[in-house]
């Protein structure tokens, strides 16, 4: 078995990222066109709408890293973002 490289762990991590925007994306837009949204969901979109963000933020930092380090930080931050929206 192939062994991965911190690089290729955030480059694959950063393609899921990008299909998780999409899907959240598509949700939201559903959710702001809808005649209808229940009320009791408004605290869960909200915390949606934080995962996006933190993700969003997540992927601009990730085009800046250098380094092994960098990458490695990264890694770490994103299972903390996941974590905490979990």
């Amino acid at each position: 078995m192939a062994r991965r490289t911190k690089a290729s762990v955030e480059k694959e991590t950063v393609k899921r990222v990008d299909v998780t925007l999409r899907q959240i994306e598509k949700f939201l837009q559903k959710w702001e066109s809808a005649k209808i949204r229940p009320g009791d969901m408004l605290p869960d979109i909200k915390r949606l709408v934080q995962f996006r963000d933190a993700l969003q933020q997540w992927k601009k930092d990730a085009g800046k890293s250098k380094g092994e380090a960098d990458k490695e930080k990264l890694i770490r931050e994103f299972v903390l973002i996941c974590r905490n929206y979990s």
